[in-house]
């Protein structure tokens, strides 16, 4: 992926292409790009959180694209603070899987929870597979 993403003198350069560079300045570094389905070099928009409404209530909902080969893992994490991240599953409802392309799929997950009136955090755990 890294050989057809960067040229040689990229692949060189720890700060282009390491595994927490963000060559592009768009907040998602290089090994979030591979797990994720993004481009190094350019912009990514990355993960887009949104609500959903279900009843009466809402739902924290985060979209994202994913590797569908098992070389990257991509969990959900929650937190009512910015620390202290809980990665249970049972937090989270999977709302849909969709493929894209060959070698990525794009998921919507939503809290199992209503949104609480105090602040709560959600974000992506990711983990290359070597």
């Amino acid at each position: 992926w890294k050989a057809a993403n960067f040229n040689p003198a990229q692949l060189a350069d720890p700060l282009v292409s390491g595994d927490n560079a963000d060559a592009d300045f768009d907040g998602l570094v290089t090994s979030a790009e591979f797990a994720l389905g993004g481009d190094p070099l350019a912009f990514d928009a990355g993960p887009a959180v949104g609500t959903m409404t279900i009843g009466p209530d809402r739902h924290l909902t985060l979209t994202y694209k994913q590797r569908n080969d098992g070389s990257a893992t991509v969990a959900p994490e929650a937190s009512n603070v910015l620390g202290g991240w809980d990665d249970n599953p049972l937090l989270f409802v999977t709302v849909s899987t969709t493929p894209v392309g060959l070698e990525h799929e794009e998921i919507v997950i939503r809290t199992a929870n209503p949104i609480p009136t105090a602040p709560k955090f959600i974000r992506l755990s990711i983990q290359i597979i070597p």
